[in-house]
């Protein structure tokens, strides 16, 4: 069995497959930008980098119930990442919970700007 398919990689590894994912996903290659990214969480299973980006992918896709799945697992490791609300803020707005998605993108505004004003 190879390292990969053990699951005991390296960051290095998760960031080349990460890098290869967002290549496919600005292409619109969407298949290949998911199997990247789910290639990069065997190597880093709490990538929030690899979990956002497969959340991007299924957007695009229009697999909603996969994409909240997605930022479901990135929150659950990161609950304050502003980028992972504002996805979530996107599945909210397209499914019509037009409520729930202005209070997620009010709450990554609120953090981005804290983060700004302790200097990050």
């Amino acid at each position: 069995m190879s390292p990969l398919e053990r699951g005991d990689g390296h960051r290095e590894d998760a960031a080349l497959y990460i890098g290869y994912a967002e290549m496919h996903l600005r292409r619109g290659e969407y298949e290949q930008a998911e199997n990247a990214y789910c290639i990069a969480l065997r190597f880093e299973s709490r990538s929030l980098d690899a979990l956002t980006g497969l959340t991007r992918v299924y957007l695009r896709a229009g697999r909603l119930d996969d994409a909240a799945r997605a930022v479901q697992q990135a929150l659950a490791i990161a609950p304050d990442d502003p980028p992972a609300l504002k996805l979530l803020g996107e599945i909210y707005a397209k499914r019509g919970r037009f409520d729930l998605a202005a209070k997620q993108f009010a709450l990554a505004s609120e953090l981005e700007q804290d983060a700004r004003r302790r200097g990050r």
